[in-house]
């Protein structure tokens, strides 16, 4: 479909005359006559009646005419979106993430972003992700990324990147000298949990409630890094990202405890206002993140 033939086409349907469409377009009438018939010959429709001096849109034009603004309204944005991007020298981007992305995945790309584009101020926030949820629809985040998806009527969710989850015991501890270990082991341990509203607790209590179970918290803490803190010191067994803990396995600080029959995995998600259209800063570090995790758009 020709695009200067789509404007001419929404001139005239606007102004129901093709002799003030043609003065609007600049085009003599009898171009916007040939744009229009060989718009109707491309898609194989009539789009107007004559009616005297006026035209009025068949069917098929109201159709067209409602698709039609809608594209060029796309077009538009994507424009006005390239013209952002090449001057994206300055401005302010707002970043909130709960803790598993926020700690083990976004810092590196937010020093990409900051490399390549020095110019935009960072601001960068950690919460749990229900705080980060709400900093969004409050328009405080231009972005947050989360470990659960929240919907809300203001915000929009995509999934980000795949999170496997693990639990975790010091070397010391009676369940890491085991191959494997069952559930009801697991229960007789003291269980070491994140605060309440953090979506890896939520995750795995959910998982835990499945199987008809649940496991009192023996202490609550309200970051991953004290959480494994206290199990490497040996105060009891916590479920947490298998990202966050990758350095202290290798460093034999932790151990991952093999459960029977449990594959726990959560996806990480990524949360904006479903009335406002990203910034080009917001829209290229979403890029960004995605290219660096390997999680298309869908």
């Amino acid at each position: 479909m020709d695009i200067d033939c789509l404007h001419t086409f929404l001139a005239v349907a606007r102004l129901e005359s093709f002799t003030q469409a043609a003065q609007v377009r600049h085009l003599t009438q009898p171009a916007v006559s040939r744009q229009i018939r060989r718009l109707e010959e491309d898609l194989g429709v009539k789009l107007f009646v004559q009616t005297g001096r006026r035209v009025s849109l068949t069917a098929e034009g109201k159709v067209l005419l409602a698709e039609g603004t809608r594209v060029i309204g796309q077009i538009r944005g994507v424009r006005t979106a390239l013209a952002e991007l090449g001057e994206l020298r300055r401005g302010e981007l707002r970043i909130g993430a709960s803790s598993t992305p926020g700690t083990y995945l976004l810092p590196t790309i937010l020093s990409g972003f900051r490399a390549e584009y020095p110019g935009v101020e960072l601001r960068y926030e950690l919460a749990n992700s229900r705080a980060i949820a709400e900093g969004v629809v409050r328009n405080d985040l231009d972005l947050g990324f989360v470990g659960e998806r929240l919907e809300t009527d203001d915000t929009a969710t995509e999934p980000f990147t795949e999170d496997p989850m693990c639990l975790i015991a010091s070397p010391t501890h009676v369940l890491a000298r085991r191959k494997t270990v069952s559930l009801n082991d697991i229960l007789a341990e003291h269980y070491v949990a994140r605060e309440a509203g953090s979506g890896t607790r939520r995750t795995f209590e959910h998982w835990l409630a499945r199987q008809g179970r649940s496991w009192r918290p023996f202490l609550e803490l309200g970051s991953i890094e004290a959480v494994k803190h206290a199990v490497a010191a040996g105060l009891g067994v916590a479920a947490t990202s298998r990202i966050a803990v990758d350095w202290e396995v290798q460093a034999r600080r932790l151990v991952i405890v093999r459960a029977k029959s449990m594959s726990l995995s959560r996806e990480l998600f990524v949360l904006y206002r479903k009335d406002a259209r990203l910034s080009a800063a917001a829209s290229v570090f979403l890029a960004m993140a995605r290219a660096a995790t390997g999680k298309p758009k869908r």
